[in-house]
């Protein structure tokens, strides 16, 4: 009777071990390197910008309803079309400037997290916001970047993971989910807000 306490003993000693350590695996598994790549052709990350607040003066506008003032954060931004009826949605996160090593959590405050279903016609571009974002972002390195974007000055890549959940999206007409999820390690061309007025005024 006693060998058998202690083989028990053991046996919840072991098992307890082996559950750890699975849980360490799959902590691992959850921060290691993504295989799809979120990079320039999809976003940028804008610095000394803020999401505008009502009753403020944007200096940067898309589709005449998401807006950008000047700030002391950057904002991190996702363009994606998601169908081909000329829609597409963007994903817009402000977060403390760019700080190896930091991560920043949202959920669901819209100053700082907003998400956009822009869509084309012959009359212009409309722009509604919809959707409950959270999630995180894990800010990892800068690193030079291989890009000029047409800047007289050379640029540097943002390189982080990005966890994020867009629920509860309303598009009438178009096929979009009601849910859209971004897990992906991103490197994105960091630029100023300036920079960026200047990149989408006309030659």
């Amino acid at each position: 009777m006693k060998y058998l306490f202690v083989l028990v003993a053991f046996a919840l000693v072991a098992g307890c071990s082996k559950q750890r350590k699975t849980e360490d695996q799959a902590g691992t598994a959850s921060r290691s390197t993504y295989s799809e790549v979120i990079d320039s052709n999809q976003g940028y990350i804008i610095e000394n910008a803020s999401l505008a607040e009502a009753n403020q003066i944007a200096t940067f506008t898309i589709a005449n309803q998401f807006q950008l003032v000047e700030g002391t954060t950057s904002v991190l931004i996702i363009r994606s079309n998601p169908n081909d009826k000329g829609a597409e949605t963007l994903l817009a996160l402000q977060f403390p400037n760019f700080a190896e090593g930091t991560t920043s959590e949202f959920g669901g405050n819209s100053k700082i997290a907003q998400f956009w279903v822009i869509v084309s016609s012959e009359k212009g571009k409309t722009a509604r916001s919809s959707g409950l974002i959270s999630g995180s972002l894990r800010l990892i390195k800068k690193a030079p970047s291989s890009i000029t974007l047409g800047l007289n000055r050379e640029m540097t890549d943002g390189i982080g993971d990005i966890e994020i959940v867009v629920a509860n999206i309303e598009a009438p007409g178009l096929n979009i989910p009601v849910e859209k999820k971004y897990a992906a390690r991103f490197k994105l061309p960091i630029i100023s807000l300036h920079e960026l007025v200047k990149l989408n005024q006309p030659a």
